[in-house]
């Protein structure tokens, strides 16, 4: 499996599967019956940053740039606020992942901090950028 794809469906359904069981934000876009995007925020394991979210989203190429992202992200975000299940949510992104962190900023996020050469893509280090949005600066 190369950096850019999927998981195998069977892994994918188990992890939606946990979600909603554990009644964690997780939302799927369909076109015409198939999946063509989604968008989790799993809560961390750690007892003492339990309060701590962290979004993951995905989406088909051909569905990029329509809003489509955008709408996911902030049910998502939406639902974590609700009963108090989060109080930060936060996400890493690829440093010349452009749209996409233009789009982490417009819903809020922001940048935390930088791990230099954290990814390596054919042959090439590039940082990842850690982002995260406060309930706080929600209200």
């Amino acid at each position: 499996m190369s950096c850019f794809e999927g998981f195998p469906l069977e892994n994918s359904n188990q992890v939606v599967r946990k979600n909603i069981a554990e009644g964690r934000p997780h939302f799927v876009a369909v076109c015409d019956g198939a999946a063509v995007g989604w968008c989790d925020i799993s809560r961390t394991e750690r007892g003492n940053s339990a309060h701590v979210g962290v979004l993951g989203i995905g989406l088909l190429p051909p569905f990029r740039g329509q809003g489509l992202g955008r709408k996911l992200m902030q049910t998502a975000i939406d639902a974590a606020w609700q009963g108090n299940r989060f109080d930060r949510i936060e996400l890493t992104v690829n440093s010349h992942n452009l749209n996409a962190i233009t789009l982490y900023e417009k819903l809020g996020f922001v940048l935390q901090g930088r791990k230099r050469n954290h990814v390596l893509i054919d042959g090439q280090y590039m940082d990842l950028l850690v982002m995260g949005l406060l309930r706080t600066s929600k209200t």
